[in-house]
Protein backbone atom coordinates (compact mmCIF):
# COMPACT_ATOMS: atom_id res chain seq x y z
CA UNK A 1 0.00 0.00 0.00
CA UNK A 2 1.63 3.40 -0.85
CA UNK A 3 0.73 6.21 1.24
CA UNK A 4 1.31 9.91 0.52
CA UNK A 5 3.51 12.11 2.19
CA UNK A 6 1.22 14.36 4.69
CA UNK A 7 1.66 18.22 4.62
CA UNK A 8 3.68 17.65 7.45
CA UNK A 9 6.78 15.37 5.99
CA UNK A 10 5.49 12.32 8.84
CA UNK A 11 4.31 9.45 8.67
CA UNK A 12 3.53 7.96 11.88
CA UNK A 13 2.20 4.24 13.57
CA UNK A 14 -0.75 5.65 13.87
CA UNK A 15 -1.76 6.20 10.68
CA UNK A 16 -0.33 3.06 9.34
CA UNK A 17 -2.31 0.46 11.46
CA UNK A 18 -2.04 -2.88 9.41
CA UNK A 19 -1.23 -1.44 6.05
CA UNK A 20 2.31 -1.04 4.83
CA UNK A 21 4.37 1.19 3.67
CA UNK A 22 6.45 1.44 0.40
CA UNK A 23 9.45 3.92 0.28
CA UNK A 24 12.97 4.36 1.91
CA UNK A 25 12.44 7.79 3.97
CA UNK A 26 10.98 8.69 7.20
CA UNK A 27 11.31 12.43 7.64
CA UNK A 28 11.20 11.42 11.75
CA UNK A 29 11.48 8.85 14.41
CA UNK A 30 10.34 5.69 13.87
CA UNK A 31 8.32 4.78 17.13
CA UNK A 32 8.12 1.22 18.10
CA UNK A 33 6.25 -0.15 20.92
CA UNK A 34 8.17 -3.32 23.10
CA UNK A 35 8.50 -6.49 21.57
CA UNK A 36 7.32 -5.01 17.93
CA UNK A 37 10.77 -5.60 15.57
CA UNK A 38 11.77 -3.79 12.58
CA UNK A 39 12.58 -6.84 10.13
CA UNK A 40 15.35 -7.14 7.20
CA UNK A 41 15.94 -9.69 4.60
CA UNK A 42 12.91 -12.01 2.62
CA UNK A 43 12.88 -14.37 5.65
CA UNK A 44 13.21 -11.88 8.08
CA UNK A 45 17.00 -13.08 9.15
CA UNK A 46 17.88 -9.84 10.85
CA UNK A 47 15.41 -8.36 13.57
CA UNK A 48 15.78 -5.40 15.73
CA UNK A 49 13.83 -4.57 18.69
CA UNK A 50 13.28 -3.89 22.54
CA UNK A 51 11.42 -6.52 24.48
CA UNK A 52 10.62 -4.01 27.45
CA UNK A 53 14.31 -4.87 29.62
CA UNK A 54 16.93 -5.68 26.62
CA UNK A 55 17.50 -4.44 23.27
CA UNK A 56 17.98 -7.18 21.11
CA UNK A 57 19.92 -7.82 17.63
CA UNK A 58 18.88 -10.98 16.32
CA UNK A 59 20.53 -12.04 13.54
CA UNK A 60 19.98 -15.76 12.15
CA UNK A 61 21.11 -16.30 8.89
CA UNK A 62 25.09 -15.63 8.46
CA UNK A 63 27.36 -13.92 10.26
CA UNK A 64 26.43 -10.31 11.72
CA UNK A 65 28.72 -7.78 10.13
CA UNK A 66 29.79 -4.47 11.16
CA UNK A 67 32.33 -2.47 9.66
CA UNK A 68 34.03 0.58 10.48
CA UNK A 69 37.62 1.90 10.09
CA UNK A 70 37.01 2.66 14.19
CA UNK A 71 34.31 0.91 16.64
CA UNK A 72 33.65 1.58 19.71
CA UNK A 73 31.03 0.29 22.37
CA UNK A 74 30.55 2.63 25.41
CA UNK A 75 28.43 2.65 28.54
CA UNK A 76 25.03 3.57 28.72
CA UNK A 77 25.78 6.87 30.09
CA UNK A 78 28.45 7.28 27.03
CA UNK A 79 31.16 8.79 29.07
CA UNK A 80 32.94 5.35 29.88
CA UNK A 81 34.92 3.01 26.44
CA UNK A 82 34.56 -0.25 27.36
CA UNK A 83 35.30 -1.93 23.42
CA UNK A 84 37.48 0.05 20.98
CA UNK A 85 38.77 -1.50 17.19
CA UNK A 86 40.43 0.69 14.98
CA UNK A 87 41.68 -0.65 11.62
CA UNK A 88 45.07 -1.60 10.96
CA UNK A 89 45.81 -0.56 14.80
CA UNK A 90 44.33 -2.92 17.28
CA UNK A 91 41.36 -3.95 19.62
CA UNK A 92 41.33 -2.55 23.16
CA UNK A 93 39.23 -4.08 25.99
CA UNK A 94 38.65 -1.81 29.48
CA UNK A 95 37.56 -2.08 32.50
CA UNK A 96 35.99 1.31 34.27
CA UNK A 97 37.31 2.88 31.40
CA UNK A 98 41.00 2.00 31.90
CA UNK A 99 42.43 -0.16 28.76
CA UNK A 100 43.30 -3.99 30.51
CA UNK A 101 43.91 -5.43 27.36
CA UNK A 102 45.16 -4.41 23.82
CA UNK A 103 46.45 -6.37 20.66
CA UNK A 104 49.54 -4.90 18.98
CA UNK A 105 51.44 -6.16 16.10
CA UNK A 106 53.34 -8.42 18.68
CA UNK A 107 50.77 -9.98 20.23
CA UNK A 108 49.00 -8.78 23.33
CA UNK A 109 49.49 -5.97 25.59
CA UNK A 110 47.90 -6.72 29.60
CA UNK A 111 48.17 -3.36 31.17
CA UNK A 112 46.69 -1.97 34.61
CA UNK A 113 47.84 1.98 34.94
CA UNK A 114 50.67 2.72 37.62
CA UNK A 115 49.65 -0.71 39.39
CA UNK A 116 50.69 -4.44 39.01
CA UNK A 117 48.85 -6.16 35.85
CA UNK A 118 47.65 -9.69 36.67
CA UNK A 119 46.98 -12.61 34.24
CA UNK A 120 44.97 -15.07 36.02
CA UNK A 121 43.80 -18.41 34.46
CA UNK A 122 41.78 -20.50 36.43
CA UNK A 123 41.05 -23.85 36.16
CA UNK A 124 37.39 -25.61 36.96
CA UNK A 125 36.60 -27.08 40.18
CA UNK A 126 39.42 -29.60 41.19
CA UNK A 127 41.10 -29.09 37.78
CA UNK A 128 44.40 -27.49 37.39
CA UNK A 129 45.40 -23.87 36.06
CA UNK A 130 47.94 -24.02 32.87
CA UNK A 131 49.66 -21.41 30.83
CA UNK A 132 51.26 -23.07 27.83
CA UNK A 133 54.00 -21.02 25.79
CA UNK A 134 54.63 -22.19 22.10
CA UNK A 135 57.35 -21.18 20.09
CA UNK A 136 58.04 -21.73 16.41
CA UNK A 137 55.04 -22.33 15.52
CA UNK A 138 54.55 -25.46 17.90
CA UNK A 139 56.09 -27.44 14.92
CA UNK A 140 58.69 -29.13 16.90
CA UNK A 141 58.37 -31.32 20.30
CA UNK A 142 60.37 -28.41 22.04
CA UNK A 143 58.26 -26.20 20.93
CA UNK A 144 55.94 -26.28 23.86
CA UNK A 145 56.03 -25.13 27.30
CA UNK A 146 53.43 -25.61 30.02
CA UNK A 147 53.11 -24.25 33.59
CA UNK A 148 51.22 -25.39 35.91
CA UNK A 149 49.51 -24.81 39.15
CA UNK A 150 47.99 -28.43 40.44
CA UNK A 151 45.29 -29.34 42.48
CA UNK A 152 47.94 -31.10 44.92
CA UNK A 153 49.66 -27.48 45.53
CA UNK A 154 52.78 -28.02 43.24
CA UNK A 155 53.67 -25.74 40.51
CA UNK A 156 54.93 -28.03 37.54
CA UNK A 157 56.76 -26.44 34.98
CA UNK A 158 56.58 -28.83 31.68
CA UNK A 159 58.34 -29.02 28.39
CA UNK A 160 56.67 -31.15 25.31
CA UNK A 161 59.77 -33.33 24.55
CA UNK A 162 59.59 -36.81 22.60
CA UNK A 163 55.86 -36.88 21.90
CA UNK A 164 54.76 -36.01 25.66
CA UNK A 165 54.47 -33.96 28.46
CA UNK A 166 58.22 -34.07 30.55
CA UNK A 167 58.43 -32.04 33.85
CA UNK A 168 61.18 -30.54 33.82
CA UNK A 169 60.63 -28.67 37.07
CA UNK A 170 58.47 -29.17 40.42
CA UNK A 171 57.92 -26.56 43.14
Amino acid sequence: VAIGTPSNNTVSTDKLQNLAVTGDKIATNLDLADNKKIRFGTGNDLEIYHNGTNSIIDNNTGSLQITAASFRVNNAANNEVQIKAVENSGVELFYDDTTKLSTTAYGVNITNGTSEALLQVIGGENQKGELRLVADDGDDNADKWSFQARTDGNLNIQNYNGGSWVNSAVF
